[in-house]
């Protein structure tokens, strides 16, 4: 208790009380959240509906992807497998990606598959406050 008491007074005497010290914590507090926010780079995602086909995870798309990383689900809620495509397929309107045997083989069972796949980057700032939350769509 008497702790708590003493970092308050210190906190009132020192931060609050005098303006310099008050202004300068918030703008050291205000130029590190726009440093931080700058330089965390979020992925922006596509959401596809797909399913296996011999042994490739495909997805309806008019144009070609090629993405090092792809992150399936049946429920987004439940589980999420992130696989790395080996090769890339673009075929009659359908992308395949071309998966090792091991990394698809417990989704082979599954009638309908959701597929999130990066297409692009974002910082943090562009996200939270120019776009404010909104997903990304072409």
């Amino acid at each position: 208790m008497n702790n708590k008491s003493k970092s308050n007074r210190y906190y009132i005497k020192y931060l609050i009380k005098s303006t310099k010290l008050f202004l300068i914590f918030l703008f050291v507090s205000t130029l590190l959240f726009y440093f931080l926010s700058v330089s965390i780079k979020l992925d922006i995602m596509k959401t596809y509906v797909g399913h296996i086909e011999n042994g490739a995870v495909a997805i309806e798309t008019d144009h070609m992807l090629e993405s090092s990383l792809l992150y399936i689900y049946h429920e987004k809620e439940k589980i999420v497998y992130k696989i790395k495509p080996e090769e890339f397929l673009y075929q009659d309107g359908y992308q395949y990606f071309l998966c090792e045997k091991k990394d698809i083989e417990n989704l082979e069972n599954l009638q309908e598959l959701y597929v999130d796949v990066p297409v692009g980057k974002e910082t943090l700032l562009e996200r939270v406050l120019l776009k404010a939350g909104n997903a990304y769509e072409k």
